[in-house]
């Protein structure tokens, strides 16, 4: 079972990610360096504590996300 942050749950859309890291054997700081951000800013974005579109866009499309899969920010 996933570790969950009681205080700062992951979002859908960080649940997303949890699964597609999984899916490609990644894990978030993998993820990180791939798209040029830095791991604390990927999770706090799964975690909807830090806006940034360019790093959200960049995950979607590393990862294969449908465009269907995004959450409104």
């Amino acid at each position: 079972m996933p570790q969950t942050n009681r205080r700062n749950p992951l979002t859908p859309f960080g649940w997303k990610v949890t699964r597609a890291l999984d899916q490609h054997g990644m894990t978030i700081q993998d993820l990180a360096d791939e798209i040029g951000c830095h791991r604390s800013l990927v999770s706090k974005i799964m975690r909807d504590q830090a806006k940034s579109e360019p790093c959200k866009q960049q995950i979607i499309k590393l990862l294969g996300l449908e465009e269907s899969n995004r959450i409104a920010s």
